[in-house]
């Protein structure tokens, strides 16, 4: 199958063509809220780049959130809208569950790491973040808050954190480090691409219409009355 494969739902989003677990081509940019503007030329550019066409795509997977309700809404949408006019299967997946595919990298031979211990924490707006504890959710709150939550939950000296956050979060969880924790970022998890290619079959939902899912509502600004 040549599966095309969207990521919105993050700080760096990417598209990956993929056949047959082999990974054709991939594109990865930061996303600045400009997914109406990037996403297509970006799919187009990757179709270009593998030699493929539009007809040629046999499926189409998407990460549908939690993650920035435009962002999110945008990728969604697109890969329903492309799955119905190629007449193709299209599949989701949360973020949680991308990110725990993403964290079992071969690379990291860390004893450390332990996947019971590991806590996920994902942007959500603001200072805030979602955190989860083995993909299920604990809520939205403030870094700090967070951490000492994790560290009162767990009670263990050494945790692996993981996930999206901001530059802002990360200098905020930069204090935590005397207490020989450690953040594993983007550089450091499995890419987009190669957590696709090679996760199981189960991993993706196949539906009629993918759902997104959000971290939060919009902001909406409200009208002025006159």
């Amino acid at each position: 199958m040549l599966l095309l494969a969207i990521n919105t739902a993050s700080k760096r989003e990417s598209v990956a063509l993929i056949f047959d677990k082999k990974i054709l081509a991939e594109l990865i940019w930061a996303g600045n809220m400009d997914e109406s503007e990037k996403l297509l030329p970006a799919i187009s550019d990757l179709l270009k780049k593998s030699r493929r066409r539009f007809n040629e795509i046999e499926g189409v997977a998407v990460v549908c959130g939690p993650g920035p309700f435009s962002a999110v809404r945008i990728g969604v949408t697109v890969a329903n809208t492309l799955a119905k006019i190629l007449n193709v299967p299209v599949f989701e997946i949360d973020t949680p569950s991308l990110y725990w595919l993403r964290l079992q990298n071969p690379k990291m031979t860390s004893p450390r790491l332990g996947l019971k211990e590991a806590v996920l924490l994902l942007h959500a707006g603001g200072n805030f973040v979602s955190m989860f504890f083995q993909k299920k959710s604990v809520g939205i709150l403030p870094i700090q808050e967070a951490l000492k939550l994790a560290a009162k939950k767990l009670k263990t000296k050494s945790m692996v954190f993981f996930g999206d956050i901001t530059e802002n979060e990360m200098r905020e969880f930069s204090e935590a480090k005397r207490k020989n924790w450690q953040f594993l970022g983007e550089d450091d998890l499995k890419k987009f691409s190669s957590t696709v290619a090679l996760a199981p079959a189960k991993s993706f939902k196949k539906v009629l219409l993918a759902s997104p899912i959000y971290c939060r509502p919009p902001n909406i600004t409200p009208s002025k009355k006159l």
